[in-house]
């Protein structure tokens, strides 16, 4: 897929993050991190990503957005993507002329920043990988 799929944590309103090292332990052993904000997912010689990875000052143990480039079509990134939407008030959006936020949890919405659902689409919940990989096609 040529486009990124961006999460990001809020609590009402504000900026908030979930635990890096839970983050991690979604994508397994798959995950390369790297030194600065950039991770790598890599699955076989087709199917991997790269991750730009925002973390809350002061330290970086916990992580408030991930940026996915370009992401490939391997389940089990999408499961990582669905595992860390479950991990709190996390909303997944990509770009589109009108881009659903989607959420796990439908109480989600409550705590997302007015601007940025207002600027968007319709908060909608997902359950299954199927549900964001349908969304992504919608758009």
């Amino acid at each position: 897929m040529s486009f990124e799929v961006f999460m990001q944590c809020f609590t009402e309103g504000e900026r908030d993050g979930i635990p890096a090292a839970e983050v991690q332990r979604a994508f397994g052993s798959q995950l390369q991190v790297g030194e600065e904000d950039w991770w790598k997912v890599v699955y076989d010689e087709q199917n991997w990503c790269d991750l730009l990875v925002g973390f809350l000052p002061p330290d970086r143990k916990r992580v408030h957005s991930l940026s996915v480039q370009r992401p490939c079509g391997d389940q089990r990134l999408w499961n990582a993507l669905l595992a860390i939407l479950k991990l709190g008030n996390v909303v997944l959006y990509f770009p589109a002329k009108k881009p659903p936020l989607l959420v796990a949890d439908p109480l989600v919405a409550e705590h997302l920043p007015k601007d940025l659902v207002e600027s968007m689409g319709a908060v909608t919940r997902v359950s299954h990988v199927q549900d964001i990989l349908d969304e992504i096609r919608k758009a």
